[in-house]
């Protein structure tokens, strides 16, 4: 950790209201003792209409322009939908998202990421690509897909849970433990797509991260390759398997679940 507010990043939780941005911003900034935020997202867009989803980063560049927020961006898991407003708003406000975030598509089951969205992201003028949740919500570990508060709440079909926990079980067979080898196939990835300049290096006030580099040990890399070809061999006819996201029924327009004879299936888009 640095020694100044701006060596330092924080995470803070969710504002109950996207578009009523003014005073979640100034509440958070209160509790934090800061005077900035460094990125404010707008979570889950596919939840919402594009049309919503704009409107409400559009109404975030307003904490850009007074310096309340350094950077804005967008979360959720439809790369095509993300792709899909990064281009919309970069056209419609004349200047593209600062970031986005996608989760569970880099990783030992899904590549969609860089195969879909990194180039296309990188078109928009975006800046900073995350690639957030690399176990798929607790899909790659050791044992099955655990239970919430609201029990089975994992959009993985059984089918791709089961070939994920045989993996992940044959990983302990070889005395490893299943999270460690995700987490180093993850960054293996990051690290090389850097290098190609697709997955935009992290900058920090103009100076790339050498964090990648710090906790990613090539020859181990090297090492865990056949291993890796074990695991993508018995994931072999999900890989690359999406969630559907939302669940099925999901009215982008009433934003809640419809019940209908239809639920069953793809949601709205």
């Amino acid at each position: 950790m640095g020694d100044t507010r701006e060596d330092n990043y924080t995470v803070l939780g969710h504002a109950e209201d996207i578009i009523n941005v003014d005073q979640p911003g100034q509440n958070e900034e209160r509790s934090e003792k800061t005077a900035f935020l460094d990125v404010v997202f707008c979570h889950d867009i596919e939840y919402v209409t594009e049309e919503d989803a704009l409107q409400a980063v559009g109404t975030l560049l307003e904490l850009v322009k007074d310096g309340t927020a350094r950077y804005i961006g967008v979360s959720g898991y439809r790369i095509n939908l993300l792709v899909n407003l990064a281009r919309t708003f970069k056209e419609r406000y004349g200047r593209p998202l600062d970031v986005v975030q996608n989760w569970a598509q880099m990783n030992f089951q899904n590549n969609r990421l860089e195969i879909e969205g990194l180039h296309a992201f990188k078109a928009a003028g975006v800046s900073c690509v995350c690639n957030s949740n690399p176990l798929s919500l607790g899909l790659l570990r050791a044992s099955p897909v655990p239970m919430g508060a609201r029990g089975d709440f994992h959009p993985a079909p059984p089918g791709l849970r089961a070939a994920a926990y045989q993996a992940a079980s044959s990983v302990s067979a070889t005395g490893e433990i299943p999270r460690r080898r995700w987490w180093r196939m993850c960054r293996a990835a990051e690290k090389i797509l850097n290098g190609d300049g697709d997955l935009g290096p992290f900058h920090h006030r103009g100076r790339q991260s050498d964090t990648g580099a710090s906790i990613l040990n090539p020859n181990q890399v090297e090492a865990d390759s056949p291993l890796y070809a074990m695991v993508q061999e018995i994931l072999r006819s999900w890989f690359n398997c999406s969630f559907q996201i939302p669940e099925p029924g999901w009215d982008v327009e009433s934003k809640k679940t419809v019940k209908s004879e239809t639920a069953s299936l793809r949601p709205k888009l």
